[in-house]
């Protein structure tokens, strides 16, 4: 009985993956192709599993839910807009700015900007903006993006 003792943990994985008997040794043309197989194998599988795990999140998370604003008429053609945005971390400020679009459509652009002096962790966070825009009380539209990304929104509109 022969007794297989390997001080280095590697030559052990390696001795048990390629063979370990000591009459026939494995050449280096076949190791390298066993090598090849190997560091295919796997990176087919985790390359697969991603593939399924992403699909997976994208199925469960889905569209992201639109963010809640407030849309209160003071007088008449006077919209205060307010509402909670998410920014990347409590360090980040928010800036707002409303450009017409047409007559009718006007689209909120929202910029986020990192406090410089503060270092944060980037966790969900939110800040609070409110803004006024003029406008006709009735027959309009509101579209917002976050740092030139379009946002879904959902306004609520009370009098």
């Amino acid at each position: 009985m022969r007794t297989l003792f390997c001080v280095c943990p590697c030559m052990q994985t390696f001795k048990i993956i390629f063979g370990s008997n000591e009459r026939s040794s494995v050449g280096y043309e076949e190791f390298f192709w066993r090598a090849l197989w190997i560091g295919a194998s796997i990176i087919a599988v985790t390359y697969a599993s991603y593939l399924y795990f992403g699909s997976v999140n994208a199925a469960y998370f889905g569209e992201p839910a639109p963010i809640p604003i407030l849309d209160i008429l003071s007088k008449e053609g006077e919209h205060h807009l307010s509402g909670d945005i998410p920014v990347p971390s409590s360090c980040h400020g928010l800036t707002v700015t409303t450009k017409a679009l047409s007559e009718t459509h006007f689209q909120l652009e929202f910029i986020t900007w990192q406090e410089p002096t503060l270092s944060c962790e980037p966790l969900g966070y939110s800040r609070t903006f409110n803004t006024v825009v003029f406008a006709p009380s009735t027959g309009i539209t509101f579209s917002a993006r976050i740092d030139g990304e379009e946002v879904p929104i959902r306004i609520t509109k009370r009098f």
